[in-house]
């Protein structure tokens, strides 16, 4: 998000929620910014963690990276706090950021982020935090949001779903390099992996028919663009898709596009967009985020579930980040409900004829 996300606090974050109960990050969501680092150290001696990672950009700290949530909401058991920036448009004050096309749903505070796509294109005319939060949803009286009040303090209390638990089973992977996703099955079909330690996924064009789940207790690391065929599709159940499921899921800097489900799951559960060699994730010295580091925009098509992401980008000119939860998704989960699920008859009881 633009600027930062700090003082998240103990509880759940989620980026995007689908029908199918997925984007979530559970922790926090921690952001590259555009200003110097604050005074405040991050403290990480739990999950979730304070955090006021901020990271130099440019110079002049003016253009800074931000994020977009396209086709879902943000949910947090914290705080979600971004920067804004103005700038004239044809001599009309605007105001641009981080944006959700949908709603915020947060136990703590809101600030800078505008839900209902509030700052999309050309930006919010006004600078007022309440016009920017139409679909941030508030526990509160019928006086409503107001420039003294801080939008927010609205629990859901949702857990995370175990979307492991859906594909039980699974074949050792054989493991002497890097794997491509789409070689892992010769035809169409269904192929479900597991794999003790770390995996290295390369570039991989997913094609019409399969759908790869890899689970692993390890680091996945994904050093080039995961995509889907283009079609055309005969039908649902044709759609590819990719589901990585490890402790910790880390995309190198030259990777672009992403699609796949995202799942950090395990003891640290982490979700790192741009790859900084730190294993604290706190950055200083030479690795510090700057204008030339982490500089790619990143587009993520799928769920995200994660205990912390880490928003490295740094792009400017766009937003650095697009979450996207395309119709795919829905439709491939759709597909696997269909060819796995069961009505089941739990009890019956005749009745008198009348």
């Amino acid at each position: 998000m633009n600027g930062r996300v700090d003082s998240m606090k103990r509880g759940m974050a989620i980026i995007g929620v689908a029908m199918i109960g997925l984007l979530l990050v559970a922790g926090a969501v921690f952001v590259a910014s555009g200003g110097l680092n604050p005074s405040t150290p991050i403290s990480t001696d739990l999950l979730p963690v304070a955090c006021t990672d901020c990271s130099v950009v440019n110079d002049s700290g003016v253009s800074k990276p931000t994020v977009q949530v396209w086709g879902g909401d943000v949910r947090t058991a914290g705080d979600v706090r971004t920067s804004t920036t103005s700038q004239k448009v044809a001599l009309v004050p605007r105001t641009f950021g981080s944006w959700i096309e949908y709603g915020i749903f947060v136990a703590g505070a809101v600030e800078g982020a505008g839900s209902g796509a509030t700052l999309a294109g050309p930006g919010q005319a006004h600078s007022s935090a309440c016009k920017r939060a139409s679909l941030t949803f508030v526990n509160t009286d019928d006086t409503g949001c107001t420039a003294a009040t801080m939008v927010g303090q609205y629990n859901s209390a949702r857990s995370l779903p175990d979307v492991a638990a859906a594909f039980p089973g699974g074949s050792p992977m054989i493991v002497f390099g890097p794997v491509i996703a789409d070689s892992l099955l010769t035809s169409g079909g269904t192929y479900v992996g597991t794999h003790s330690g770390d995996l290295t996924l390369a570039a991989s064009v997913l094609q019409p028919g399969k759908s790869i789940i890899i689970k692993t207790t390890g680091t996945v690391t994904i050093t080039g663009n995961q995509t889907y065929a283009l079609g055309p599709y005969a039908a649902i159940d044709q759609l590819p898709q990719l589901v990585i499921i490890a402790n910790k899921i880390v995309i190198e800097s030259s990777v672009t596009q992403v699609d796949a489900w995202i799942v950090g799951s395990g003891a640290d559960g982490i979700v790192e967009t741009c790859d900084t060699d730190s294993p604290t994730y706190e950055l200083s010295g030479g690795q510090r985020l700057t204008s030339t580091v982490c500089a790619r925009p990143l587009q993520i098509n799928g769920p995200i579930i994660a205990k912390a992401l880490w928003l490295r980008r740094t792009a400017n000119g766009g937003p650095a980040e697009v979450i996207n939860l395309r119709p795919d998704a829905y439709l491939w989960a759709r597909a696997q409900a269909v060819a796995s699920g069961r009505l089941q008859t739990t009890s019956t009881n005749e009745l008198s004829p009348r």
